[in-house]
């Protein structure tokens, strides 16, 4: 039977990002220049260092007391990891780096049910993080079953149970996600699916089911941990968990999908749900001290409780933003900010909702149609900052009566943003983005996170600790406020893309890396689409949206599809430390 699964649903799609109609063929040469006098700001010595979750699910948010005692909370309900060291003293249960692409069966075709076991080549030994088989069923998923892979000399790995992922539209299940967390050596596999009557093929594969698979390059199998570090806590519940909050090391509080919060007394080691009286998803917590506490979510959901969450009522935001990051300095002043969707426009305005009774009542202090508000931070009642999209930085001293621009280092999307005191302050997003303050905003500054993943929370106990938590389990650590910015002679060249493209047409960009340049340096592009009102990431296939710089000028050209609509694309420089650079960013349209 004939499925209508839409591209950006299939496996291949994800990373390809082909539109079904109007498609434009541009090709891109991406440039390094390096001006006399240019310069760009990047983290030396000391900064942000990798910490090993033992997960490759997205983690949501993260809370730390102290700086020892510290939780995040994931996708899925697949649990609450803890650390009451600080996230280290443990040996790396995987190697360095972030998890790339080992191989795929998949296409950007209509799919059927009924995929045979494919056989798949993986040239070298990995630490595989991630296994993936696709569901679609006629837009009605799966129930999440086993993957198992099976090495032409017979050995068999797995069978790992998978958890199920949704599809777009809410489809429950369309992609199956096992996490091996192990190293698995080069050679040929047989991916067997426990399911294979709804297993996603079609004529391109040869009838083969879909799959993917994501790793880190491993030469030798990697220690499980053997103490400290970060832990898993059983969370009780399967429910996205989208943010945490702590008021010191015992008592703590979860929010997620579908109204569920969880609470434990005992610095994690036993939650257990609370009721909020909701549906609407909360995806922001806080708590003034250990009985007064604040959820926000969806279509202005507002939760408050006096007792530590014995009982939470709803108070009337007012608004029916969705409200997406709240921040209480103390029992009587708070502000939530939130977006919302204009269906006749497609567009987004933001609104800062505050109070200074509690929440009794909730007033709006400012809208806004330039951005699209998503972490608010409130180191004490007068001193405030609201972050959102496109590296969107507002600031006020006086309570939100007033909130300016301050200007971001950053185009990438900022998700959350903290505030040790009124002049320590990071926050995160896209890309791997961490942009620091020490002056309370007058200026800020990029940092290196060695990572390129999204990061959307982060926590800084006092104005030297401090953690980030990301997409594919990434967890950061800084013990010196995320490092010191210095001076950098790297520039990069907007990539040029005429402003409007007709379909089909061939485009060709350029520019070249300068001979003063060494070897090692790296380039890195991604693709963003205005879709629904906003920008939305997408990726180049790998290898192409990556390349090592040599000595010589050079250039080089990513053939990519673009569907109808506006795009803008980002070039990245990277150091041969891995160190990010700077960055540049050219919009087009194609029609």
């Amino acid at each position: 039977m004939l499925q209508s699964a839409t591209l950006a649903d299939t496996p291949a799609a994800r990373r390809r990002a082909t539109g079904l109609l109007g498609l434009t063929l541009i090709l891109l040469t991406l440039a390094l220049a390096l001006p006399a006098g240019a310069s760009a700001l990047v983290s030396a010595g000391g900064g942000w260092s990798r910490q090993s979750s033992g997960t490759t699910a997205p983690l949501y948010a993260v809370a730390f007391s102290d700086a020892a005692h510290g939780r995040t909370v994931s996708h899925g309900g697949a649990g609450i990891l803890a650390t009451t060291s600080g996230g280290g003293s443990s040996p790396t249960s995987t190697p360095p780096g972030d998890p790339v692409l080992i191989w795929e069966v998949g296409n950007i075709y209509t799919v059927y049910n009924g995929g045979a076991s494919p056989t798949v080549t993986q040239g070298s030994a990995y630490f595989v993080t991630s296994v993936r088989t696709y569901h679609w069923n006629n837009g009605k998923g799966a129930p999440a079953g086993q993957i198992t892979l099976k090495a032409s000399d017979g050995t068999v790995y797995g069978p790992w149970q998978a958890t199920g992922i949704p599809g777009q539209g809410g489809v429950p299940n369309a992609s199956w996600e096992a996490r091996p967390q192990q190293v698995i050596p080069a050679g040929a596999y047989t991916v067997i699916d426990s399911d294979p009557s709804t297993w996603s093929q079609n004529s391109a594969t040869n009838g083969k089911g879909m799959c993917s698979a994501y790793g880190i390059p491993s030469s030798t199998p990697t220690p499980p941990p053997t103490g400290g570090g970060w832990s898993m806590q059983s969370s009780g519940t399967t429910a996205n968990l989208y943010d945490v909050a702590f008021s010191g090391a015992t008592h703590g509080w979860a929010v997620g999908h579908g109204g569920a919060i969880l609470a434990t007394t005992d610095g994690g080691s036993t939650w257990s749900a609370q009721s909020s009286g909701t549906t609407a998803s909360l995806m922001a917590v806080a708590f003034s001290d250990a009985t007064h506490g604040w959820a926000v979510g969806y279509g202005g959901a507002i939760l408050t409780t006096t007792n530590g969450g014995a009982t939470w009522s709803a108070q009337s935001s007012g608004s029916s933003h969705n409200l997406f990051g709240v921040a209480f300095p103390d029992a009587t002043h708070g502000w939530a900010v939130g977006s919302l969707k204009d269906d006749a426009t497609s567009t987004y305005s933001s609104v800062i909702l505050a109070t200074t009774d509690g929440g009794a009542t909730w007033i709006a202090q400012s809208s806004w149609s330039g951005a699209f508000l998503l972490g608010v931070a409130f180191p004490d009642a007068t001193h405030g900052w609201a972050v959102g999209d496109g590296g969107a930085i507002l600031a006020t001293t006086d309570g939100g009566a007033t909130w300016s621009a301050q200007s971001s280092p950053t185009t990438a999307h900022l998700k959350y943003v903290a505030f040790s005191d009124a002049t320590h302050g990071w926050a995160v997003g896209w890309y791997g983005a961490i942009v620091a303050t020490t002056n309370g905003g007058a200026t800020w500054s990029a940092q290196s996170s060695g990572t390129t993943v999204r990061l959307v929370n982060l926590a800084f106990p006092d104005a030297t600790h401090g953690w980030a938590v990301g997409w594919s389990g990434v967890i950061l650590a800084t013990t010196d406020g995320g490092g010191a910015p210095v001076i950098a002679r790297l520039k990069v060249s907007p990539p040029f893309v005429p402003s409007r493209v007709r379909a089909g047409a061939g485009i060709e960009s350029w520019g070249t890396v300068r001979p003063a340049l060494t070897a090692g340096r790296r380039i890195q592009v991604f693709w963003e689409h205005y879709i629904d009102g906003r920008w939305q990431m997408v990726k180049a296939r790998a290898p192409a949206d990556s390349y090592d710089t040599g000595p010589s000028s050079t250039r080089y050209s990513v053939r990519f599809r673009f569907a109808a609509g506006k795009w803008r694309v980002h070039a990245t420089a990277w150091d041969n430390k891995n160190e990010k650079v700077t960055s540049a960013v050219r919009r087009f349209t194609a029609y």
